[in-house]
């Protein structure tokens, strides 16, 4: 039996103003952030001491949302 793959995102929000920071993958047991896209609105995902990932515009709190499957194949 092939071992299979799974791709999974979630998206990435923040808990202040509910700008959307990017969705993040996880691929293999691999998690990378996936820039968003370009706007005069856009924020940014980052990591704060004592806070632990924040957004740039307003120090909130990011909320990642629950990893959907988006494929699913044989390697």
């Amino acid at each position: 039996m092939e071992p299979v793959m799974h791709r999974e995102q979630a998206e990435i929000a923040c808990l202040i103003c509910g700008r959307n920071l990017g969705p993040i993958e996880q691929c293999n047991n691999k998690i990378r952030l996936i820039a968003p896209p370009d706007s005069a609105n856009r924020a940014e995902l980052v990591r704060k001491r004592d806070v632990g990932m924040a957004s740039d515009r307003r120090d909130g709190r990011a909320l990642v949302g629950s990893l959907e499957r988006i494929a699913e194949y044989a390697t």
